[in-house]
């Protein structure tokens, strides 16, 4: 018999993580399976239901303002705690009475199940779905969301006015999720990295079937003929181990199914290039490989030794270069760490000479967290240094960005000027 139909909220920590965003697109199609209400006022709400973030420290106390928040506003509205920070610090939510806390979302069924109980199904978002999922914006750093504003601002005009470089366009439509398609393919990670907590809240690799994919991406794309499809998992390097098949099968099947449709692959675990490299540069020639994540983390060996990553750093420099040869459109793009225990200056400059082969990067500073390896490492880097190392890598990809904007200005005003049309440099 099915129960009552409720008001839930929807609160999510950290949207702009792919699997984050993707998980809270998953209770909501799951709400609307079993007809209850997504309201928009939390303090209305019978269930709020709060993705949580135990990525880094910022977050887990991001997800402890929330809690806060939510409990104050009504006392008779039970808060619903999922999300990562429910495996990797429980405690940090157990403090607080009155929150359910569930680590398997098929328990969720015992407060909403009417008709369709939970399965893992319909594991993708849209950017119709994104903008509607309710972000926990008021908890963000204020000057982290005015600067992400301004940058926003400064794309969208250099696109108006016709100047916004490759590959500044695409960066716009990567923090936008323009006409996107974010599928789950998987969880988990075959890496074993010294620093890594995510390992404590996935421990094992969870693949879904091709054939599931192939069904939610045709599900989400009736809106858009030409939306991306971005491939979201922990690594997805790491598709298919557990299963019999692999991220080189998954790409041939989309390629089939899709083929007017670019796809964007999201975290690659820079070994399984070293192993696969040749077979994957042949699919980026032959299918629409529209952005490329490969999370070099440093540009230092030795560091790389010290985080646990196996991988020689010049090899995968020479897989990128061939990468961008066989695709030149590809946006091909990473994640720096900064300030690892161990990091010298010599050691970061070589990370600052890598960004190179990059056209994007975001940086991370390190932070000791406690249950991983690295925490024990000798050789720790100051707030004040990694601060410092940061700011640097950031001013090296606004610089490259400016270049772009310059150099295709320039550009314009060549195509444009009526001497050199005349000399027909255009023809």
């Amino acid at each position: 018999m099915a129960g009552k139909r409720q008001k839930v909220y929807l609160g999510s920590i950290h949207l702009d993580c792919k699997p984050h965003s993707v998980l809270s697109a998953q209770v909501y199609h799951y709400l609307k399976s079993n007809d209850h209400y997504i309201v928009e006022d939390p303090s209305n709400a019978d269930f709020i239901i709060l993705n949580s973030c135990g990525f880094i420290e910022w977050y887990e106390r991001s997800t402890e303002k929330a809690i806060k928040t939510y409990l104050s506003m009504n006392e008779n509205t039970t808060l619903i705690v999922i999300g990562c920070l429910t495996r990797i610090n429980r405690e940090r939510i157990e403090k607080f009475t009155r929150p359910v806390i569930i680590t398997d979302l098929r328990e969720l069924d015992d407060f909403f199940l009417r008709t369709s109980p939970f399965a893992r199904k319909d594991a993708f978002s849209n950017s119709e779905l994104t903008n509607a999922l309710s972000a926990e914006r008021q908890h963000n750093n204020e000057l982290v969301q005015f600067i992400e504003n301004v940058m926003a601002a400064i794309s969208s005009f250099l696109e108006r006015i016709g100047i916004s470089p490759f590959p500044m366009n695409k960066i716009s439509d990567e923090d936008k999720r323009r006409q996107k398609i974010l599928v789950d393919i998987g969880s988990g990670c075959i890496g074993n990295c010294s620093y890594c907590i995510i390992k404590k809240a996935k421990d094992t690799i969870q693949s879904r079937p091709i054939d599931d994919i192939i069904a939610d991406i045709e599900k989400a794309s009736n809106v858009h003929e030409n939306d991306t499809i971005d491939l979201v998992a922990d690594d997805c390097s790491s598709y298919g181990i557990d299963i019999g098949t692999s991220l080189l099968d998954l790409l041939d099947a989309i390629g089939s199914h899709f083929p007017s449709k670019g796809i964007d692959i999201t975290y690659i675990y820079p070994r399984w290039l070293e192993r696969h490299g040749k077979a994957f540069i042949e699919r980026c020639r032959k299918y629409r490989i529209n952005s490329l994540n490969i999370s070099m983390q440093s540009g230092s060996n030795l560091v790389l030794r010290l985080m646990n990553r196996r991988y020689n750093v010049s090899r995968i420099l020479d897989i990128i270069k061939e990468i961008k040869k066989a695709s030149p459109s590809t946006l091909v793009w990473t994640h720096f760490m900064v300030g690892f225990p161990g990091e010298t200056r010599k050691e970061f400059m070589k990370t600052v000479r890598t960004t190179s082969s990059f056209h994007y990067w975001y940086v991370f500073k390190y932070s000791d967290r406690e249950g991983t390896r690295s925490v024990t490492l000798p050789g720790k880097v100051s707030f004040i240094i990694k601060s410092f190392r940061k700011l640097l890598l950031k001013m090296l990809l606004y610089l490259s960005i400016a270049r772009g904007v310059i150099r295709n200005l320039f550009s314009l005003k060549r195509f444009k000027s009526p001497i050199h049309s005349k000399s027909g440099i255009n023809d």
